[in-house]
């Protein structure tokens, strides 16, 4: 599962490929303390929350920890991994380039 967060306008940061608006965060791994690592490649950033009793609910807690932390307004989504489907187009001018 994969918990989507679009900012209001696009923004730089540590990161390459410029000013960017979409970043996908996820569950990195399961700690036996109770906590879990989510971070978004893209962002090039990771943090801890509570653990929760699904994936869903850690990503829930993920998205209240970034809804207090992002300075930039933005909305989430929830995106189930199994039936997203992927943009061809942005590959191949991945591949182009």
């Amino acid at each position: 599962m994969i918990l989507r967060q679009t900012l209001k306008h696009a923004t730089t940061g540590y990161w390459d490929g410029g000013a960017k608006k979409v970043f996908d965060w996820r569950i990195d791994r399961e700690y036996s303390d109770g906590k879990s690592r989510v971070g978004s490649y893209d962002a090039n950033h990771y943090f801890e929350v509570k653990t929760g009793a699904t994936e869903k609910a850690t990503l829930g807690n993920a998205r209240r920890h970034l809804s207090r932390t992002t300075s930039i307004a933005s909305t989430f989504e929830y995106i189930d991994e199994e039936t997203q489907t992927y943009n061809y187009s942005r590959f191949v001018a991945l591949e182009e380039n």
